[in-house]
C-alpha cells in the first residue's frame, strides 16, 4: 500500500515539474524570439542619393543585384545602414534579434527565406563572418545580401 503512494507521489511530482518546465521555456522563447519589422513595406524599390556629411560614410548596400547608396555614421553596423535605407522608403526588411547571435535577416523588400535558401550577407565580395548587427562598415565598403540556399 505504501508502494503505491510512493509510486502515486513520483509520477505526480514529475508530472507538475514537467508542465513547470514546458511554461517557463515557452516563456523564455516569446521574450527572445521576438520578430521585428523594419520598417512598415513601401512601394518604393530605389533610393535618392543623400550628401554625405562629414561624420558620415558613403557605402553600397545590394539586394539581388538592385544597388542602393546609404550615408551612414562612420563605423555603423550593415543593420544601421538597411535601417537607414529602410527610413528612407527605398527598402524593407525584416528579422529577429537572437541574444548573443544578434540581428538575423529574414526577409528583404518582401522576399522571405525558406525551403533551404536564406538570405546571406556579403561584405567586399567575401561571405561575412558576423551578423547585420555586429559588421562595422568603412567608407566604400559594398554590402550585398544574396538570396541563397545552404
Amino acid at each position: 500500500m505504501r508502494t503505491k503512494y510512493l509510486v502515486l507521489i513520483t509520477v505526480s511530482s514529475l508530472i507538475l515539474f514537467g508542465v513547470v518546465f514546458y511554461t517557463i521555456q515557452s516563456s523564455m522563447n516569446a521574450k527572445l524570439l521576438k520578430t521585428t519589422e523594419w520598417p512598415a513595406p513601401y512601394a518604393t524599390t530605389t533610393a535618392e542619393t543623400r550628401e554625405v556629411k562629414p561624420t558620415e560614410i558613403g557605402v553600397v548596400v545590394s539586394i539581388e543585384g538592385t544597388r542602393y547608396d546609404a550615408s551612414i555614421p562612420a563605423d555603423a553596423t550593415v543593420l544601421e545602414a538597411m535601417r537607414t535605407l529602410a527610413d528612407s522608403g527605398a527598402i524593407t526588411f525584416s528579422g529577429r534579434e537572437y541574444p548573443s547571435l544578434g540581428f538575423f535577416v529574414e526577409s528583404l523588400n518582401g522576399k522571405y527565406g525558406g525551403d533551404g535558401f536564406y538570405w546571406i550577407l556579403y561584405v567586399n565580395g567575401k561571405t561575412s563572418e558576423t551578423g547585420a548587427s555586429q559588421t562595422s562598415l568603412k567608407a566604400g565598403d559594398a554590402v550585398e545580401w544574396r538570396y541563397e540556399s545552404r
